[in-house]
């Protein structure tokens, strides 16, 4: 069985905030200063990472043993997630008797690319997105506003109210699982009493709908030993789905779990879009007061390579402040991938 022992993030930070001038490595070791017990191994997910091996980085910043290994992964907004299942199979293998697990992200640091002349892709200026998919499309946006075309934008800004709402309900709730790198930091501003339509477009994807892009860092401490664990992880998995349709790959990987979901008390579900939640409510028949109870992506923003784990610590600390035993977390991700994992509170 794998046990988390540790779940912390540092407050995120908007884009150009805070952290406009700290390396996301930094945020990172930051955290890894703050674990009680040294790890076996680490991977770290980033999605516009500064380059390099960042969790190798990370980790010497940290002052951590040369011996220990650390690996970076890119899997895009689902990296988070992706990063605790592999964690996972370490250590449900014996491979690993625990690994460090999480996500790290400065959207404010994003290098500047360009590729080569020799590539077909060229075009003498500089990217900021890679293709996703042979198809061509550089991000989610296409995808999303195909899936929400059956979805009317004031069910999305109802969403986004509560979202902000809720967090900022939630202060005291997080408060143990925040590490901040400095006393002054905090998340971003809550807004639930902000007038949607003065920043609305007629498109039904823009910025109030969408989660904004954030800087944050977020770990799990995972171990095979119960003594002193915080939650059980019962099941995480990852699959791919179609990239012209990404978003609605938690539909598919809800499914894939074969998992009674009335036995689930919270979710917490990726509001990288506001018509997520609108979808798995309607799917699912699943009540909202179930749903993103400390308020959800849409507030806290949406550091990509972090948010899984970020979503983890939520339902983790929502889990312990109402006494429930099991949630569920859900989040798609760029190119057609979605991930989830079932967690049980140690209470």
């Amino acid at each position: 069985m794998v046990y988390i022992h540790q779940a912390i993030r540092v407050p995120n930070g908007k884009v150009g905030g805070i952290y406009k001038r700290t390396p996301p490595e930094n945020l990172m070791a930051h955290l890894m200063k703050k674990l009680p017990e040294l790890p076996e191994e680490i991977i770290l997910s980033t999605s516009v990472g500064t380059g390099g091996n960042m969790a190798r980085f990370a980790s010497l910043t940290a002052g951590y043993p040369l011996e220990i290994p650390a690996s970076t992964i890119d899997a895009q907004c689902i990296g988070g997630l992706k990063s605790i299942e592999m964690g996972f199979a370490l250590i449900a293998s014996g491979l690993r008797k625990s690994v460090l697990v999480g996500g790290m992200e400065s959207v404010s640091l994003a290098p500047i690319r360009i590729y080569t002349q020799n590539d077909p892709r060229y075009t003498g200026k500089p990217y900021s997105q890679a293709v996703f998919s042979p198809n061509g499309e550089l991000s989610l946006l296409p995808a999303a506003e195909r899936c929400a075309k059956d979805i009317d934008k004031e069910s999305m800004w109802r969403w986004f109210k509560r979202s902000h709402l809720l967090a900022s309900q939630s202060k005291e709730v997080l408060a143990p699982y925040l590490c901040a790198l400095e006393p002054k930091h905090t998340d971003l501003s809550f807004r639930p009493d902000i007038q949607l339509e003065a920043y609305s477009t007629a498109e039904k994807i823009d910025r109030t709908t969408t989660a904004p892009p954030a800087d944050g860092a977020a770990v799990l401490y995972l171990s095979s030993d119960p003594q002193g664990a915080l939650a059980r992880i019962h099941t995480v998995k990852t699959i791919g789905t179609d990239p012209a349709f990404a978003p609605l790959g938690i539909r598919n990987v809800i499914s894939s779990l074969n998992t009674d979901l009335d036995r689930i008390d919270l979710f917490e579900i990726s509001e990288s879009f506001a018509f997520i939640p609108e979808i798995f409510c309607n799917d699912t028949g699943i009540a909202e007061s179930k749903v993103n109870v400390l308020g959800g992506t849409l507030a806290y923003g949406h550091p990509f390579g972090a948010s899984g784990t970020i979503q983890v610590v939520h339902l983790l600390a929502a889990l312990k402040s109402r006494n429930k035993s099991w949630g569920l977390t859900v989040i798609p991700g760029a190119g057609g991938l979605a991930s989830a994992l079932i967690l049980e509170n140690v209470i």
